[in-house]
């Protein structure tokens, strides 16, 4: 999921909705490690911990990307209430990349258009229907974790996947729709954009595969 969602990030653009991602799960389940790994995978480095970031801050990260994604972490009861209200009010327009407004201490309102793809992990949870039907979520197990497979992938060059990734969309190759079909509910057209998000991986590996690279088999359903 969280590998769909991320090749999809890199089309963000060719849809007006886009769901956000949260990783959630208790302390130690490995959720930031992951979703800090999926942003290595993709070339991003736009954070937002919401126990220090101010909302100024967060909304800048919000509106500072179009296809690069935002992980905004440390999603508790704990962090900032501030920055957390804002993203709680947020979910709707970052989901349609809408414009925002954030007013200043000179009173001049400032609007920023917040399209960045968003990932949001912590171990609080999301509970309003505004919010559950504009993310796609995932929660990892404890029983999943192997630390061998974390060592061998953390010392591989991640960033060289992303760097083939959005050079393969910007180049204009002919790529399968992101989202093929009409859904009757946002919960649908968020399956379907992850759908369009494995069919851009495999897009990906078999050009990969074209030009000679050691590419691994990964199952097309």
């Amino acid at each position: 999921t969280m590998l769909a969602w991320a090749c999809a990030s890199a089309r963000r653009p060719e849809v007006r909705y886009f769901p956000m991602l949260f990783v959630g799960g208790p302390s130690g389940c490995g959720k930031s490690t992951l979703a800090k790994l999926t942003m290595r995978l993709v070339g991003s480095a736009i954070e937002a911990p919401l126990g220090s970031v101010t909302p100024y801050v967060l909304m800048q990260r919000l509106a500072s990307s179009t296809s690069l994604p935002v992980l905004v972490d440390e999603w508790t009861r704990l962090s900032r209430r501030d920055s957390r209200e804002m993203l709680q009010g947020l979910v709707p327009v970052v989901s349609e990349g809408g414009l925002a407004e954030r007013g200043q201490s000179d009173l001049v309102t400032v609007r920023y258009r917040v399209t960045a793809p968003t990932m949001i992990a912590g171990e609080d949870t999301m509970h309003l229907d505004r919010e559950l039907e504009r993310v796609v979520q995932v929660f990892p197990r404890h029983a999943w974790q192997s630390p061998d497979a974390l060592a061998a992938i953390d010392t591989q060059p991640l960033q060289r996947f992303g760097s083939l990734l959005h050079r393969m969309v910007a180049s204009g190759a002919s790529l399968p729709a992101l989202v093929d079909g009409e859904a009757a509910t946002r919960p649908e057209h968020n399956h379907l954009v992850l759908q369009g998000g494995w069919r851009t991986l495999h897009a990906l590996l078999d050009i990969a595969r074209a030009q000679g690279e050691d590419v691994p088999a990964v199952p097309v359903e």
